[in-house]
């Protein structure tokens, strides 16, 4: 009874057939910390970089909509035309920020987990929809992780903001005292150091994160030493058919060289322990061939 039990906990490794096949049905560490860390980074360098691009482009953009003829105020055809050219100033100039986004987003799950399409993941399944097992998710391990995560990054980030918003009282005091240029710029790399030490606090949340998720997919997947036998038993046969396979190999390459004894020229004995059949053929051949061999009995 108790080897029974035993061998249906599961304490064994997932084998490379289990980890493909819950592969291709959707199930991979992922991280949402590391995704989320992959995109604010990402955000934060496309300001450091675009920052001033955004800033002169604005200006324009604000200048530029606020100077219009008012005969095209009063022109609709005109008006719509001035709206579509400032959306397409806007959208040009966003489409590096957006496109650093897009590969950001992309990172974080493309680094755990690697690039997965399953139609599995996104067919209906009614064992969603049952309530009981709802509420079981609700007090899951797994939900109160998040939420200690959750949890955890409020307080690290609000530390973080707190602190870099102390470090920046001498800067933020000295704005009200410079030109309007120099003042706006002053804040932008306040505000922009204050995003990416916030996006960087994130790292240390998804440095536990990414673990835990990679642990848990494994313990996940663990088999029983029954379950590993069963695929053992389908990937490569049952091992008393595989020795009757081999037994019946055996058998007929024996009586191949059996039934071509008769043809041989010599027969070099030891002269009971070992056997050696050899057929030359000076015209065909250039030197003796073993047709059969045997040893103890079969010699």
């Amino acid at each position: 009874m108790a080897e029974e039990e035993s061998s249906q906990e599961k304490t064994e490794e997932p084998t490379s057939k289990k980890l493909e096949k819950a592969r291709e049905e959707g199930q991979t560490p992922r991280s949402k910390e590391l995704n989320t860390l992959a995109v604010l980074l990402g955000g934060s360098i496309g300001l450091f970089v675009f920052g001033n691009v955004f800033y002169e482009a604005g200006r324009d953009l604000f200048a530029f909509n606020f100077s219009i003829e008012r005969v095209d105020g009063f022109d609709e055809t005109r008006m719509l035309a001035h709206i579509a050219k400032s959306a397409r100033i806007g959208m040009f100039v966003l489409l590096p920020f957006f496109a650093v986004m897009l590969i950001a987003s992309l990172i974080g799950p493309l680094s755990l987990g690697g690039w997965l399409l399953s139609t599995k993941v996104i067919a209906p399944k009614f064992s969603r929809l049952d309530p009981l097992a709802g509420i079981k998710r609700m007090f899951s391990v797994n939900s109160l992780v998040e939420l200690g995560k959750s949890v955890a990054k409020v307080l690290v980030v609000s530390a973080v903001a707190i602190a870099t918003l102390y470090f920046s009282v001498p800067g933020l005091r000295m704005l009200g005292m410079q030109d309007l240029q120099v003042a706006i710029d002053s804040a932008t790399v306040i505000i922009m150091t204050a995003f990416f030490l916030m996006s960087l606090s994130i790292l240390l949340i998804a440095a536990i994160d990414v673990p835990f998720q990679i642990v848990q997919h494994v313990n996940k997947l663990k088999m029983s030493m029954q379950e590993v036998k069963d695929e053992m038993k389908n990937t490569e046969g049952k091992p008393e058919v595989k020795s009757r396979i081999r037994q019946v190999q055996q058998e007929m390459s024996r009586g191949r060289m059996m039934s071509a004894v008769p043809d041989a020229d010599v027969i070099i004995t030891n002269p009971t322990h070992f056997a050696v059949a050899l057929k030359y053929d000076p015209a065909n051949m250039a030197t003796p061939v073993v047709v059969a061999r045997g040893v103890d009995n079969m010699a």
